[in-house]
């Protein structure tokens, strides 16, 4: 009871001093390893361990973390620093990014820390062995029939021997470089043998980036990062610059996200993938060191694709809101105080009608193998106004009747299988569906049967899918409502100092007459119109400027031969 009670309580203990300060070291603690080995004991243990002794692990605490062991009423808990804690530094009590290491853990660095509580005041040392070892399935024959049992192959064995001093010893124990994943044990012994519960059992896989480099000069170095990186983004920026040529001819621009929101999408996936599958992310790169590369050349493409465009027009279309008014002579009219307004960029046709384009990843991919959202009523565009010190390359007027401003569906993407018609149809299907199978069972092998299952369904939807054509309308306003618009906007900006109606009507005479004899042409004109208004009759509009009694009683005169009218003397 006793004995079940002091452990309790140092289980406790470690918890709440593993969270705070009391993980660093003491003042004066010190810890030292050496790589001691007994070869008699290692061979004996190597030709003896079976599978059975080999997955017996410690006993465990409720309560308590899954490593911390109680053996001899002393406290011994494991931990390690995982390869995804980026910027950590390992054995460094204040770098809180160790972890607790349970039975069903992997560890991806090449050590792990032991850790205990020594009060005493003397230095006391114990022996760590590690055993590495896999699990295979033989067939065993046991008298007259043959039966298949598991057993441990390849059994290593390590022993190192670990010193500490009084306080919070953190002691390395060193572990094999493991290219493939290993089952392994490890326990303590000190002089009186084993020490019972001291035993711990998890996996080890050495991330990739721990494997030697396999350079031992600078020269070698120089080859191998020009052969490996400098080389294939050279070439690799050259072609990556005529494709996206071709792509924006196609496209008429790239999917105009802009930089900041790709430097933010590529900064997002680019953490979630380190974070997430790191060691994965590693493997690929040491297996692949050309990934590196090509993610830096696919960098340089988005560069391009959203710097340079081709065949592009901004236009704006404006459809004024019309609504009833009153003129200042008291009739019926129309004016306008509202508008409605798209910006939309307008690429030319190629042997077609010019199309309309907006950002986006997938419209942007779907233009390039083809898909087009054609203007209806780009008839309007030869029409539209050149508008060349301006943010808009031209304005187009919709007509105030139309629904829309423009009415607009972006292309896309369908996804179907292709359809089988025939022997040869099938054929090239199943030699695709089995190259298909051979790759993601190879990059399932080699790295990760979530990044295989991730790259095969890529393959399968680029397969499957056909671009689709969107499409866009447009009512334009006839040719003579514009006409009336800017003469509209012309007059109220010429007659905008006008406070009278006399001055606005002096300000159109003015602008209608381009010398004083128009000046007199067109005030004789409204004058006649004025009189016909007041006595209801047609007056010679060839009338000079005259009196107006003159005017009126000798516009001609008759002779007495022929009652041909002549025209009055002036």
């Amino acid at each position: 009871m006793r004995r079940d009670t002091v452990r309790t309580a140092l289980v406790a203990l470690v918890v709440v001093l593993s969270l705070g300060a009391g993980l660093a070291l003491a003042d004066g603690t010190t810890a030292t390893v050496q790589n001691a080995t007994d070869d008699d004991r290692v061979d004996e243990l190597e030709d003896d361990l079976t599978l059975e002794e080999l997955r017996r692990d410690g006993r465990s605490y409720s309560n308590s973390p899954a490593s911390v062991r109680i053996a001899d009423e002393r406290m011994w808990w494991l931990i390690h620093w995982p390869a995804d804690a980026i910027g950590s530094n390992p054995g460094d009590p204040s770098d809180d990014s160790w972890r607790y290491l349970a039975s069903d853990d992997t560890v991806d660095r090449n050590s792990v820390f032991l850790r205990t509580i020594h009060v005493e005041e003397t230095t006391e040392s114990v022996t760590a062995y590690v055993a590495y070892y896999d699990v295979e399935e033989r067939e065993v024959r046991r008298g007259n029939r043959t039966v298949t049992e598991t057993v441990a192959t390849d059994v290593v064995v390590d022993e190192q021997q670990l010193s500490f001093s009084p306080g919070w010893p953190l002691l390395e124990v060193d572990l094999r470089q493991s290219d493939d994943r290993q089952h392994v044990a490890m326990w303590l012994e000190d002089d009186g043998g084993e020490i019972d519960g001291a035993r711990w059992t998890f996996d080890h896989q050495s991330v990739a980036t721990t494997q030697s480099a396999g350079v031992a000069t600078e020269g070698d170095y120089l080859t191998r990062a020009s052969l490996e990186f400098l080389l294939p983004i050279v070439f690799g920026g050259f072609g990556m610059g005529i494709v996206c040529k071709r792509a924006i001819d196609r496209a008429g621009s790239g999917p105009g996200w802009g930089y900041a929101k790709w430097i933010f999408l590529l900064s997002l996936v680019l953490g979630v993938v380190v974070v997430s599958q790191f060691s994965t992310l590693a493997e690929l790169l040491v297996i692949a060191p050309l990934a590196a590369a090509a993610f830096v050349v696919g960098i340089f493409g988005i560069i391009i694709l959203e710097t340079y465009e081709a065949h592009q027009q901004r236009t704006l279309f404006f459809r004024p809101v019309v609504r009833d008014a009153t003129s200042p002579s008291g009739e019926d009219a129309l004016d306008s105080f509202l508008g409605d307004m798209d910006e939309e960029i307008v690429i030319d046709g190629d042997a077609g009608p010019p199309s309309v384009i907006r950002p986006g990843l997938f419209p942007f991919l779907a233009r390039v193998f083809g898909a087009r959202a054609r203007l209806e009523g780009y008839q309007g565009l030869e029409m539209a106004i050149k508008l060349p010190s301006s943010r808009w390359d031209q304005l187009v007027v919709v007509d105030p009747d139309a629904d829309a401003v423009i009415d607009y569906e972006p292309e896309g993407w369908s996804f179907e299988l292709p359809s089988i018609d025939g022997r040869d149809d099938a054929l090239r299907m199943g030699a695709l569906a089995l190259v298909g199978a051979m790759g993601i069972s190879t990059i399932g092998s080699a790295l990760s049967w979530t990044w295989a299952l991730g790259v095969g369904a890529l393959a399968l939807a680029a397969f499957c899918a056909t671009p689709t054509g969107g499409r866009a309308r447009v009512e334009p306003a006839p040719g003579h409502f514009r006409a009336a618009f800017m003469s509209m906007m012309f007059l109220a900006d010429e007659l905008d100092d006008a406070r009278t109606i006399d001055d606005a009507r002096e300000r159109i005479i003015e602008l209608q007459a381009s010398s004083e004899q128009e000046k007199d042409d067109v005030l004789e004109k409204q004058d006649a119109t004025l009189i016909e208004e007041m006595f209801g009759g047609e007056v010679d509009r060839r009338l000079t400027t005259g009196s107006p009694s003159t005017s009126a009683t000798s516009s001609s005169a008759t002779t007495d031969d022929g009652d041909q009218e002549v025209p009055a003397d002036d």
